[in-house]
């Protein structure tokens, strides 16, 4: 009885959600509510509209002038007309949770395309996924309670024997330094960390260290993303941003030839408050481009979550404009998707501290698969 009124109260609350949206004068093709699947589809308008969002209670207002409606889903007539008739739970719309995830990157890849182009800046999004979205059953089960738990990796838990088999300084010591917390601060509008020093990990002028960078170099690699691009996991010389330059000086000759840096400014994205992830991102390249840290020639690497761009199992399936946006490259923008690389390492050798974050093993398959798709080429074509 209590399951059946609390679907009554979900179902209310969507029925007030489209009558108040019907009072702001949108149409169903704008705003569709699929009573059954609990799905959202919304066009552009509703999106950049302040009194359309206080009526959907948190989804995010990507307040840009310079946002075009064609950044957002739109529906054709037809399109909203087949949704309409649909309403059970694997009607392939755009959850909620999708639309939030899609307007991140469509938002972050018109700051890139268009912006970052005009600086001769070169970009690369990195799609990343968790192990629970691989859909492999005893994957889900040994991993469903490995939340993302600071205090708990510090304490290293027993599983950590095996993910840190190879590693020769493995140790309680060890593994304390690698998860310990680092404070972040903002220098004007700049999401730094706070100077930090060790034996396995260093942060020096806001960024973390990255071994091996040539004295003399023409240009930059910036690797920017939350927990991922840091490296949250894996040791300095060990992170995506180490293993990177260590193929870029492989490729060069030698360290004393090479002509990039990597440079590491991925900050933990759960220290940062307000705001999205994606547009935290771009902004944060703006502001880098602006003082100078950033320059034409240099490379932006981002590391986001594409939670949604390979569905794990049927009954998720989600709307072919939010998949293809990353199999068929039609965000304008170039990408790497890590699902197979991931899917492949946490296979051969498993690499996932927790549902999220994986060790040095998977940093370093995910520089070799960024290196090989994208980076070599940059590098060679200098």
């Amino acid at each position: 009885m209590g399951e059946e009124k609390l679907n009554d109260k979900k179902k209310n609350l969507q029925m007030r959600q489209w009558r108040q949206m019907a009072k702001l004068g949108y149409p169903p093709e704008d705003f569709f509510v699929s009573v059954g699947a609990q799905n959202v589809v919304l066009s552009p308008s509703v999106i950049s509209n302040e009194a359309a969002m206080s009526v959907l209670g948190g989804l995010p207002r990507l307040n840009d002038p310079l946002i075009k409606p064609d950044f957002f889903v739109t529906l054709t007539e037809p399109e909203a007309e087949s949704m309409r008739l649909c309403a059970d739970d694997e009607t392939e719309v755009l959850s909620v949770d999708d639309l939030i995830n899609l307007a991140q990157l469509k938002f972050a890849c018109y700051q890139y395309s268009e912006q970052l182009k005009g600086y001769g800046v070169k970009i690369v999004l990195l799609l990343w996924a968790g192990v629970m979205e691989f859909g492999i059953e005893e994957w889900n089960d040994e991993y469903k309670d490995r939340g993302f738990m600071r205090e708990v990796h510090r304490k290293n838990p027993p599983y950590f024997a095996e993910l840190y088999d190879d590693i020769e300084e493995y140790s309680p010591e060890y593994i304390d330094e690698l998860f310990r917390e680092i404070p972040v601060f903002e220098d004007g509008g700049i999401i730094k960390f706070s100077d930090s020093y060790g034996e396995f990990l260093n942060v020096i002028g806001g960024d973390r260290l990255t071994p091996d960078t040539p004295d003399d170099f023409a240009h930059t690699v910036h690797i920017f993303g939350g927990c991922w691009g840091f490296g949250y996991g894996a040791d300095d010389r060990n992170t995506l941003a180490a293993t990177l330059q260590r193929h870029i000086n492989e490729a060069s000759g030698g360290r004393e030839n090479a002509k990039w840096q990597v440079s590491n400014h991925g900050v933990y994205f759960h220290n940062i408050v307000g705001g999205l992830l994606a547009y935290q991102l771009g902004e944060q390249v703006l502001l880098r481009i602006k003082e100078g840290d950033i320059l034409p020639g240099d490379v932006v690497v981002d590391v986001l979550h594409c939670r949604y761009h390979r569905p794990p199992a049927k009954k998720q399936k989600k709307a072919a404009a939010w998949i293809s946006a990353f199999a068929e490259g039609d965000l304008g923008i170039n990408t790497v998707d890590l699902y197979e690389t991931l899917r492949s390492a946490q296979a051969n050798s498993k690499t996932y501290v927790d549902q999220h974050h994986v060790n040095h093993k998977g940093q370093r398959a995910v520089a070799d698969k960024l290196f090989n798709e994208y980076i070599k080429e940059v590098v060679g074509a200098d």
